[in-house]
């Protein structure tokens, strides 16, 4: 009897396992696309909006399949937040776009900080393969590949240099102490050309004369764009036709320009370990010196050496705590690149990062120069026997390479 209960339980369980499944077992992808009052989606949809996020304000405006705008836009917090009543009907009524537009989401938040910088305001679906494609675009150096780190600025008036350019000397004092002389390219009707990408362009403003004028005058006008961290902001000047010039010359000729571009990104976050390097470097400062060290064991940085650990104690610097750190390095060719090579490590990772690219280079070194192993166990073939024959002597008969065997 005790064995026929047993088996008749087991069948019990099995037939409720079989024809009653569970009814809340829903997986977390499909209660994130589910609307309220609606069935979930199960089939495969078909794509039918395109996104696009602004670089001022961070909505994210809708768009078709060509890529035209249709007049709608949300903000990604709302739709996370599933405020149902601020988001725009388009999304609201439509489970099929409310879900692309959840995808879209989960797609654009995966991305670096960086790549991201490359997709603000272009129409996409998949940012991933945009950005790649962005990026595989991009050319880094003037032919590709380059093992130098920065750019002089004097090589970028050859570059840009035009047949029947007329170059003159210009001196250029920003207002915060520093004067520089740069060689700037005209045309023959006076038209300045790019510095960077080596375009006429005609200056409008107030404060423009003449190019004759410009040549003269010590002091060029140079307009700010202030950043909300050290107000310290992009030189915008007469030498480039348009801001962006002025920052992509500024990325390959100044390792400052770098660090304020990439902190107004990733905000010093490093991007393999996500320790907020910069958070730390505030604390620090607001610190006494007597309860620095103390701040500093508490983190990841107790395990620098005691002389870095003291530099830090004594006087914090944001280049101790993280560094802009080149994605393809420059030794393998990612010299003179823009700011789609750069990420921001912390010390500790920048470490480990340098010490794998030794690794590779020393690995790399020893291979130069030398032959194959394997090619001395290779049996040559019989063509190219008869194509290499040898004279040998033997007994004072000539022998060739082909009775050798006979002879032996």
């Amino acid at each position: 009897r005790q064995s026929d209960n047993v088996s008749a339980a087991r069948t019990e369980t099995t037939d409720d396992c079989t024809l009653s499944p569970k009814k809340n077992a829903k997986s977390d992808e499909e209660s994130f696309f589910s609307t309220p009052g609606s069935e979930t989606m199960t089939k495969r949809i078909t794509p039918t909006l395109k996104f696009s996020v602004s670089r001022n304000t961070g909505r994210v405006s809708i768009c078709n399949m060509e890529g035209a705008p249709m007049g709608v836009n949300f903000v990604i917090e709302d739709l996370e937040s599933r405020d149902w009543e601020r988001l725009p009907q388009l999304l609201a009524n439509s489970p099929q776009n409310l879900s692309e537009a959840k995808r879209f989401v989960r797609l654009w938040k995966e991305l670096l900080p960086v790549d991201r910088s490359l997709l603000y305001n272009i129409p996409t679906r998949t940012p991933a393969m945009d950005s790649h494609r962005l990026k595989s675009k991009k050319k880094l150096g003037s032919e590709g590949s380059s093992t130098v780190r920065f750019t002089p600025r004097e090589q970028f008036a050859s570059k840009t240099s035009l047949a029947g350019a007329i170059s003159r000397q210009v001196v250029c004092r920003p207002g915060n102490g520093a004067e520089f002389t740069y060689t700037q390219d005209y045309t023959a009707d006076g038209k300045p050309i790019c510095l960077f990408c080596a375009k006429p362009f005609s200056r409008k403003g107030a404060n423009y004369k003449s190019s004759e004028h410009d040549a003269q005058r010590s002091r060029t006008d140079v307009s700010r764009k202030r950043s909300g961290r050290s107000g310290k902001g992009l030189m915008v000047d007469n030498r480039f036709c348009s801001a962006k010039c002025g920052s992509d010359y500024q990325l390959r000729t100044d390792a400052t320009a770098v660090r304020r571009h990439l902190f107004d990104l990733e905000h010093g976050k490093c991007q393999i370990c996500k320790f907020e390097a910069h958070q730390l470097y505030r604390r620090l400062k607001n610190l006494p010196t007597s309860k620095r060290r103390q701040e500093i064991e508490g983190t990841p940085f107790r395990f620098l050496s005691w002389k870095q650990k003291e530099n830090i104690v004594r006087a914090p610097q944001e280049g101790q705590l993280w560094q802009a750190d080149h994605i393809r390095a420059v030794s393998e060719g990612g010299g003179e690149c823009g700011i789609e090579n750069f990420r921001t490590l912390c010390t500790l990772c920048h470490k480990k990062e340098t010490a794998k690219l030794q690794h590779r280079l020393r690995l790399g070194n020893k291979g130069t120069g030398s032959v194959d192993i394997r090619s001395f166990f290779r049996i040559p073939s019989k063509t190219k026997l008869k194509k290499n024959l040898e004279v040998k002597v033997k007994d004072g008969k000539e022998v060739t390479l082909e009775n050798q065997i006979d002879l032996t």
